[in-house]
């Protein structure tokens, strides 16, 4: 029961962060997951698309949707 609970609370969390993050981050026109795409990518340039997408938790077809969609907008 605690378990579910303290996942409960976990998820409620990372919900209201995302919102957030969505809010701020749509006034400089990129998507949340453009923006983790790009804070790996400052750290460690050299990244596939592959090793990309799994430090962002997507899959290789999804990152590469976003990666078309940043390099649309000249971000990166």
């Amino acid at each position: 029961m605690v378990d579910q609970q303290l996942g409960y609370v976990i998820k409620r969390v990372q919900q209201l962060l995302r919102t957030r993050m969505d809010e701020k981050l749509d006034v400089v026109g990129v998507t949340t997951p453009q923006y983790a795409a790009l804070s790996i990518l400052e750290e460690d340039q050299g990244l596939s698309n592959a090793e990309l997408a799994r430090r962002c938790f997507l899959t290789p077809q999804t990152m590469h949707k976003i990666i078309v969609g940043l390099e649309s907008k000249r971000i990166g």
